[in-house]
């Protein structure tokens, strides 16, 4: 995935990293060592510790890093004005810097009323024993009543134990230095409090985990000093905790809470782009086709006419110069919300087949594409089969935040200075604006260009389907959600919060490789994760999968999708989907026959054939390439990627480092395996399943022969 930017970069970064002390530590953090409360890391800071910064406000209660644990309710600042009642207010040193001195600068997260609603508790135990802790597989165990963790959700009626799961940092090799994160396993609501609590859990050595003295105090309701305005607080969450059978403060060795985000604090910059650009281009902007190639049936065997085009769009991003860098963020008006200055030029695609050419009337379906590609991926050869065989004209642009032109330009700045964020986030919110005027103006004026009606192309207008691929699975309910002429939709091989999809993703091992030469301390590469999260989640599709349909943007209006992920995908973590059928309301179901292999906690999947949004699991289960047995297992439960193991162990035969049809071979515990991240697209099984719930109202039904997804 890396370019040539990227790679020079990394090479700059592995330069400084020879300074590491090979645990991942860095000993000058200055974000640690102003903590003074940072016990765990004094060994490496020695005497040469420095004073308290004033500017870092911290949270004792874990000494660890500055702002754990994680999400500290220490920087949700009261205000009136927000729906929540709360700003996110960091210090000015609170957040990790890079080895430049560069804090992650608090502004950008006040637009943010609260946390992400896919905001993990992260906290450190040094070296703390997290066998026995729950994972992605076996979340039931997390609601066990002798569960040494509790994942609460407080509201004025109720207190309610919801799921989750943990990774003990896996990416940290200083056990001392390594932080439980514990997962919701669902998605949580928006403007709602959550507290977490810990108690019996025991280091590697056999010994109790204390709770140490200011945690104590708060216990003992007996807070001093700082915590002192906190006390009443942590007595409501204590107050929860306590109403939990079996469980009692005095067990504690830490609890606290956080809240959520609102949906205005989460959506409303990107709402108020929507509505004041298709107010002003109700049909959408003009389109200007650019480019027409032509190909005859033995040229391409789907493909008649292949389109380029550009259109408008206002522009909300605006440019400024930190150094020899450019930060690019969206400009914000004197009303607080993002205004528009001028336009930027947008490129699309459109894919004719040869069945339009003078047949029956075809509908149009919007492509989203991969990781940093383009919307020329509309003209995919897969694409190309799908339309040709059931009469869809393909189209599509570049996702202007996640297009190859960020790659190239902005994400080696991000892995040197997380204070470069935004030229992803607030970009990505341009981007979807785009996608959706491209939608509104080939509804309402792409029948009417002459390359449409010179060749006697009939456009049905009345289907408007989106599918979309890994990034564009990703994002599809994110687009769904906000288009108002799409309410069908497909993301194949999708997932969701990124800080989640980050670690597990072998498409990012090389990103996280240079992130951790800029960002030495693990705990520090983590918080940055989850901070840059925080402004990832007004795009992420963790904020949008309950305004498909659970609560639409637009009343009346009912969002449905399937969601396709492949088992032993090595790019995005499948078990994210999983997320959201255990997650009640959201109006996703799991179908029947899921796995083979395995079971989800918590989900009574429904039966075929089944009208609504639902998760179907593409299994490539075991098969046979030039006489080799290979598979697609479930990964390790971790938050590293899939890893292949050694090459001896695997038969000759099996094709190790080739990619047939784009699957790329290893070996995994002993046996051929490979990614099927590519697979699905390619099969014409999957495909029929997706075009059925488009034309058929949202049915999803069983194209895999009642053995769970496995036909091949």
């Amino acid at each position: 995935m890396m370019n040539s930017k990227w790679i020079l970069v990394a090479l700059v970064a592995f330069t400084m990293a020879c300074s590491d002390d090979g645990n991942g530590n860095n000993a000058n953090n200055s974000n640690n060592s102003n903590n003074s409360n940072n016990s765990n890391n004094v060994e490496d800071m020695g005497a040469d510790m420095a004073e308290p910064d004033p500017l870092a406000i911290c949270d004792s209660l874990d000494p660890a890093a500055c702002t754990l644990p994680w999400p500290s309710n220490l920087y949700l600042a009261e205000d009136a004005e927000r729906t929540t009642g709360y700003t996110l207010t960091f210090g000015e040193h609170s957040l990790p810097s890079n080895e430049a001195g560069s804090f992650i600068n608090p502004a950008p997260y006040q637009r943010m009323d609260g946390y992400g609603l896919g905001s993990p508790a992260i906290v450190n135990f040094p070296n703390l024993d997290s066998s026995a802790l729950p994972n992605e597989y076996n979340v039931a165990d997390s609601l066990d009543a002798n569960s040494p963790i509790l994942f609460l959700e407080l509201t004025n009626d109720a207190t309610t134990p919801i799921p989750f799961y943990t990774d003990h940092d896996a990416w940290a090799r200083d056990e001392v230095r390594k932080v439980l994160i514990v997962r919701p396993a669902v998605i949580l609501k928006p403007n709602t409090r959550y507290a977490v609590a810990f108690r019996n859990l025991k280091t590697t050595d056999g010994s109790d985990i204390e709770p140490n003295a200011e945690f104590s105090s708060l216990v003992a309701d007996a807070a001093e000093g700082d915590l002192a305005p906190r006390q009443a607080r942590f007595n409501e969450v204590f107050d929860a905790v306590e109403s939990i059978q079996g469980w009692s403060r005095d067990d504690l060795i830490l609890a606290y809470d956080f809240h959520t985000a609102s949906n205005d604090g989460m959506h409303s910059w990107i709402l108020h782009m929507r509505d004041e650009v298709l107010a002003a281009n109700p049909m959408g902007p003009e389109l200007t086709i650019t480019e027409v190639e032509e190909f005859t049936t033995m040229e391409n065997e789907d493909t008649a006419v292949r389109l380029k085009g550009t259109f408008e769009a206002p522009n909300y991003i605006v440019e400024t110069t930190v150094g020899d860098d450019t930060l690019k963020s969206l400009r914000i008006g004197q009303d607080g919300l993002p205004e528009s200055m001028g336009t930027r030029t947008v490129d699309f695609w459109v894919n004719i087949p040869h069945s339009a050419i003078g047949g029956a009337a075809h509908g149009l379906a919007f492509y989203g594409h991969g990781l940093f590609g383009t919307g020329e991926r509309a003209w995919a050869s897969f694409n190309s089969r799908i339309a040709n065989n059931n009469d869809l004209i393909f189209y599509g642009a570049s996702l202007w935040g996640m297009s190859v032109t960020q790659e190239e330009n902005d994400a080696g700045l991000i892995i040197g200075d997380l204070n470069f964020f935004p030229n992803i986030a607030d970009q990505l919110h341009q981007g979807l604006i785009e996608w959706v005027l491209l939608a509104r103006a080939m509804q309402s004026r792409f029948s009417s260009q002459d390359a449409v009606t010179t060749r006697n192309i009939t456009i049905n207008n009345a289907e408007n389907f989106y599918t979309g691929i890994s990034q564009g699975g990703i994002f599809g309910p994110s687009f769904v959600a906000l288009s108002p002429d799409i309410t069908l939709g497909h993301a194949g091989v999708p997932g969701h919060t990124y800080a989640v999809l980050l670690h597990r993703s072998v498409d990012f091992e090389q990103f996280f490789q240079v992130l951790r030469a800029f960002y030495k301390d693990p705990i520090d590469q983590t918080i940055g994760l989850h901070t840059i999260q925080l402004l990832w989640d007004s795009t992420d599709s963790v904020s949008y999968m309950h305004r498909l349909s659970a609560d639409p943007f637009d009343q009346g209006v009912t969002n449905q999708m399937i969601f396709a992920p492949a088992k032993g995908d090595f790019q995005v973590a499948v078990h994210q989907n999983e997320v959201l059928a255990r997650t009640q309301g959201l109006g996703v179901s799991l179908m029947e026959n899921y796995d083979t292999e395995r079971t989800v906690d918590l989900v009574t999947p429904v039966t075929y054939p089944h009208v609504g949004s639902a998760v179907v699991l593409y299994d490539f289960e075991a098969g046979q390439e030039n006489g080799q047995m290979f598979r697609n297992p479930w990964p390790d439960p971790t938050n590293r990627p899939p890893v292949w193991g050694d090459e001896e162990a695997c038969d000759a035969a099996c094709p190790v480092g080739e990619s047939i049809e784009r699957a790329r071979f290893g070996c995994c515990d002993g046996a051929c395996c490979f990614d099927a991240h590519e697979l699905p697209r390619r099969r014409d099984w999957h495909n029929d399943q997706m075009v059925h719930f488009f034309r058929n109202n949202a049915e999803i039904i069983d194209v895999c022969n009642g053995d769970g997804c496995t036909p091949d």
